[in-house]
């Protein structure tokens, strides 16, 4: 899986050994290097990772070997954490000679404190891989992310949310990402509301990278099932189901303040969904209403300007949740759930940037949920309507200015379909079918936008 730096990566690296100090030390780091104390050497290396990391000082090198190190790190200085070494420390190939950081259950895996640098780990165990809080210029390369699961949100008079996951969290800093292979990142299941009234949880967010009041730098990576959590159902009493969590692969925003020259570059994206609506809970006289699924998104990018650019980046396979279904009752049953609307690319409130050589395919917005039916006797309910089928779109630009579009071939944007409303049993008619949802290739809200040699196929509103 090692793959060669790029000219913006070395850029970025060159920053990042900038002020290390000269007489920086090296430690050296082997689960099995057995019981006892240990002094870190090669010939002698610790046996955690964290007890490298508790001794180093601004500037120090850590080289951790082949192992499976059961922690959660706290990264305090800036520090460089190389992987996935021969036990010999003769070669680095993390295909061969894994180092996994597994934090088992504690929620963030790695948490960086400072500027630092992370090449060639596998990452799992909690429900944030990587997380930094204003940590200057720092790197994560060649690293694999994965497995990273939300808590579900626990049942009760009032359900709590599900949690929400993040292959790399990033808030003030401006971070490579290179390389790095991430995959499975699932938001926790909302917890279900029992009582009149009552509100089940919301599904859990699921994002691949995601990045506040920071400039990404995103290249060569792979980034594949991203799902967010199911919305809560009401289980009893008219209990209202929740929303879906959304999902998706990058999402990047200025923090407010214009960032400059987003890099997006030569990254592959397949498998994001929305979470499912939660169903509306029934006491046999009523029901309680469904929700709306959650969204689902290859790359968002918000407030950014000066010729940046999303160039050359697959993205295939982006689904919106489906809405909460309406249950049957005898007098009044729940609204249906909206599907959850599905993009390839948005961009918002951004100037002077390059959309180009990007292929976009199968996008489809979610299916509403089937409407209630009402009443076994004449004149005891009325029957709701179907939800409305989500909105799909190839690619989307809001309150942008000078996008320039080049070289895109948009492909199977399906919208989604709306689904039929509750049959009549003994009322005198059954709710009407929802909205099929709107299909778009590339749909431009305002602002001053240049296409050139874009291909755009087998565009489908839905039913």
């Amino acid at each position: 899986m090692k793959r060669l730096f790029t000219g913006c990566f070395m850029v970025a690296l060159a920053v990042v050994l900038v002020g290390m100090t000269c007489q920086a030390e090296d430690y050296y780091v082997w689960i099995g290097s057995g019981a006892g104390s240990h002094s870190g050497t090669s010939d002698d290396p610790f046996v955690n990772i964290g007890d490298a990391l508790t001794i180093c000082q601004p500037g120090d090198q850590v080289y951790v070997a082949e192992g499976v190190y059961t922690e959660a790190l706290i990264i305090p200085h800036q520090v460089t954490l190389w992987g996935s070494y021969s036990v010999d420390w003769s070669t680095q190939n993390i295909d061969q000679h894994t180092s996994v950081i597994d934090s088992q259950g504690i929620a963030t895996v790695v948490t960086a404190q400072n500027q630092f640098y992370l090449d060639s780990f596998k990452i799992t165990g909690g429900e944030v891989g990587v997380w930094s809080h204003d940590c200057g210029y720092s790197v994560v390369n060649n690293c694999i992310i994965h497995g990273l699961v939300g808590d579900n949100g626990e049942s009760g008079p009032f359900g709590s949310p599900g949690h929400t996951t993040y292959g790399i969290h990033l808030l003030g800093s401006h971070v490579v990402v290179s390389g790095c292979d991430i995959y499975d990142i699932t938001g926790g299941n909302g917890g279900s509301g029992y009582n009149y009234g009552d509100v089940s949880g919301t599904g859990g967010h699921a994002y691949g990278i995601y990045m506040e009041a920071a400039n990404p730098n995103i290249t060569d990576c792979s980034i594949v099932g991203i799902t967010g959590g199911h919305g809560g159902n009401g289980s009893s009493d008219r209990a209202n189901g929740a929303p879906g969590g959304a999902a998706c692969a990058i999402v990047a925003n200025s923090g407010g303040i214009y960032g400059y020259l987003p890099n997006i570059y030569n990254n592959f994206i397949m498998d994001v969904f929305g979470g499912g609506g939660g169903d509306g809970g029934v006491d046999w006289d009523h029901a309680g209403d469904s929700a709306d699924a959650g969204w689902a998104g290859g790359i968002w990018l918000e407030g950014y300007d000066k010729a940046g650019g999303i160039t050359r980046n697959g993205i295939r396979d982006i689904y919106g949740g489906h809405g909460g279904q309406s249950a049957w009752a005898h007098f009044t049953p729940g609204l249906a759930g909206d599907g959850g609307y599905a993009f390839g690319v948005k961009i918002e409130n951004s100037t002077d940037m390059e959309i180009r050589d990007n292929k976009l395919k199968y996008i489809e917005g979610g299916h509403g949920g089937h409407g209630g039916s009402a009443g076994d006797q004449p004149g005891t309910g009325t029957s709701t309507n179907g939800g409305q089928g989500g909105a799909a779109r190839g690619i989307h630009s809001i309150l942008c200015d000078e996008i320039n579009f080049m070289n895109l071939l948009i492909s199977k944007i399906y919208g989604g379909d709306g689904n039929t409303g509750g049959a009549p049993m003994a009322v005198v008619s059954c709710g009407s079918g929802g909205k099929g949802g709107l299909a778009a290739g590339l749909d431009i809200e305002d602002g001053i936008h240049h296409v050139k040699q874009c291909t755009v196929s087998e565009v489908l509103g839905g039913n």
